[in-house]
């Protein structure tokens, strides 16, 4: 993904008794979330960013744990993995410094 990229949206496996969107979401934090958290002085701006992100993509029940994952047999499952390893890599690549 080049950094001029923001959002890139996979298709996933449709079922129709799937509780998961039919699409992946990968987040460049790079372009969306500018200033990294690296200190307790920039939480609250990187905070709001965040989650404003979050929520806009409808990811937050991944973090919040309301969105939890299916059991291993359910056809959700892969996808659940994909996009919850994805977004723990966006919200990896927002953070540095000692607080990582």
């Amino acid at each position: 993904m080049t950094e001029s990229n923001e959002v890139m949206v996979m298709p996933t496996a449709n079922s129709s008794t799937s509780s998961l969107p039919p699409q992946v979401v990968s987040i460049n934090t790079a372009t969306l979330i500018p200033q990294k958290l690296f200190t307790r002085e920039n939480y609250s701006m990187w905070s709001s960013q965040m989650t404003n992100l979050l929520l806009g993509y409808d990811l937050m029940g991944f973090v919040d744990g309301t969105h939890l994952c299916p059991p291993a047999k359910d056809p959700d499952y892969k996808t659940w993995i994909r996009q919850d390893r994805l977004l723990l890599l966006a919200i990896q690549t927002a953070v540095t410094g000692p607080v990582v």
